[in-house]
C-alpha cells in the first residue's frame, strides 16, 4: 500500500485548529511560509504530553506557529507553576521574527516564548556562553537543512543525559531516499548534507535515535 494512502486516511480523522491557531496557520499557507505539517503537529502535541519537558529550544521559529503549539501543551501541563516552563526559539529572517512576535503575544505567550534573533550557529554558541541559561530538554530541529549538522553539534552542548532532540523534515519530500545522481544539481549539496546528518544521529554512540515516517520524516534522538 502507497503511504501518501495511508497519510491521507491519517489526516481524514485528523481535527483541525481553530481561533487563533486557525488564522495563523492560514496565513503562513496564503504566504507561502513552511509550518509543521497537521499530521506532524498532532504527533509532536502528544509526544510533549508523554515526555513532559519544562526547558524547550526550538531552532527555527518561522511564525511561531510550532512555537505556539508546544506552549500550550506546556501550559496545559503545568497550568498550576507557569513559571516552570520556558521557550527558547531562534530565527534569522527579521520579517518572519515580526510576525511570529505578533502571533504569540495573539496566543497569550509572550512572557513564555524567548525569541532570538539572529544566525543559528552564532546564536547557539552565545546561548552556552550565558551562566544563566539551563540545559534544555526537548530540543526540535526545523530550520536551514543544509546546517543540521552544526545544529546538531552546537544543540548537543545545550542538552543534558535524557534530552529529547526532535529533527523534522529530513526526508526531504523524498529526495533523501534517492541516489546523489538522481537529485537535481541545485537540491544535491542539501542532498548529500541530511544523508549525512542521518547516518551520524543513527550511529552516533552518545545518541539513541529513531526514524519516524511522520509528516515530512522526522527523527527522535536521546541523548545518552
Amino acid at each position: 500500500m502507497e503511504y501518501s494512502r495511508i497519510r491521507n486516511y491519517i489526516l481524514s480523522h485528523t481535527s483541525g485548529n481553530g481561533g487563533v491557531l486557525f488564522d495563523i496557520e492560514k496565513s503562513a499557507h496564503d504566504a507561502d511560509i513552511p509550518i509543521i505539517r497537521k499530521d506532524t503537529e498532532k504527533w509532536l502535541k502528544q509526544f510533549l504530553k508523554i515526555t513532559k519537558p519544562k526547558r524547550i529550544l526550538e531552532i527555527g521559529t518561522a511564525v511561531g506557529y510550532s512555537s505556539i503549539i508546544m506552549a500550550s501543551v506546556l501550559d496545559e501541563l503545568y497550568e498550576d507553576n507557569r513559571d516552570s516552563w520556558i521557550i527558547d526559539t531562534l530565527e534569522l529572517d527579521a520579517e518572519r521574527i515580526k510576525i511570529a512576535i505578533e502571533n504569540i503575544h495573539l496566543a497569550g505567550y509572550e512572557d513564555k516564548i524567548n525569541i532570538h534573533e539572529g544566525d543559528a550557529v552564532e546564536t547557539l554558541t552565545s546561548l552556552q556562553n550565558k551562566k544563566d541559561v539551563s540545559h534544555y530538554d526537548f530540543i526540535f530541529i526545523d530550520a536551514a537543512k543544509a546546517q543540521y549538522m552544526n545544529y546538531l553539534d552546537l544543540s548537543l552542548k545545550l542538552s543534558h543525559e535524557g534530552t529529547i532532540l526532535v529533527t523534522d523534515n529530513i526526508f526531504e519530500d523524498g529526495k533523501v531516499l534517492e541516489s546523489h545522481f538522481l537529485v537535481e544539481k541545485r537540491d544535491r549539496t542539501i542532498h548529500d548534507r541530511m544523508r549525512e546528518y542521518i547516518y551520524h544521529i543513527t550511529h552516533a554512540p552518545n545518541l539513541e535515535t529513531v526514524l519516524f515516517p511522520i509528516g515530512d520524516g522526522i527523527s527522535v534522538s536521546i541523548v545518552k
